[in-house]
């Protein structure tokens, strides 16, 4: 009798898996559909091609609606790997998992001089005025030093956000560490050309989407 029911589940489960398997090719299908439409409605947002109730109608139409009442765009900032507390500018990740934070132009940026740590670096503009940018390298400890492709996407967030957004030529980014960015007076954290380890030619079209995107899920515009 314990064979025949172990048979008989047996065989009901051979069942389900072949009629769960029967519908596979439709739920690709439909997961096809769903991810193609999503691009879409996001891709509208990016470009502003329709109006936002529209967007919004068609996001709850989608099955979204409690998505979009429960969406806090500070609260997700403030999750981000990388951010620190009380860090309102950007934060993007390199394609080495290091966290790149975009500060709001300012005359200082005492912030980012107090969370800085041995191995990060700071990058900004040579001429002309921008945004300080700092790799936390230090929050991933099994990098040594930052790698190099971290180096030029930070140099190119620097030069993206600066006088340079547009320059369709290397823009002049220079790289330092904590140790040589001012600490204290009305300048602090930033960066003397006299007191860079470094020099970077950066492009600021190698981030723009990156960046743009940031700004949009960020809500800092």
């Amino acid at each position: 009798m314990v064979g025949l029911a172990d048979e008989d589940k047996a065989s009901k489960a051979r069942s389900k898996a072949a009629k769960a398997l029967e519908q596979l090719p439709v739920r690709l299908a439909e997961a096809d559909a769903a991810n193609e439409r999503l691009t879409e409605m996001l891709g509208c947002l990016r470009t502003r091609d329709a109006p936002l109730s529209m967007l919004r109608r068609e996001m709850e139409e989608f099955g979204l609606a409690a998505r979009l009442q429960s969406f806090d765009v500070e609260a997700m900032a403030r999750s981000q790997w990388g951010r620190p507390d009380g860090f309102d500018g950007l934060v993007i990740e390199s394609q080495r998992g290091v966290p790149i934070l975009i500060a709001r132009r300012s005359f200082k940026d005492a912030l980012l001089r107090r969370i800085c740590r041995g191995s990060d670096l700071w990058f900004q503009v040579r001429e002309g005025s921008g945004s300080r940018v700092l790799l936390r390298t230090s929050m991933l400890p099994n990098l040594a030093r930052s790698p190099r492709e971290c180096m030029e996407m930070a140099a190119d967030c620097a030069a993206f956000f600066s006088d340079w957004r547009c320059s369709i030529e290397d823009v002049g980014v220079m790289f330092t560490d904590s140790r040589h960015v001012a600490k204290r007076g009305t300048r602090v954290g930033q960066l003397r050309d006299s007191k860079r380890l470094g020099f970077l030619r950066a492009r600021p079209e190698r981030v723009a989407e990156l960046a743009r995107d940031a700004q949009e899920e960020q809500g800092w515009m």
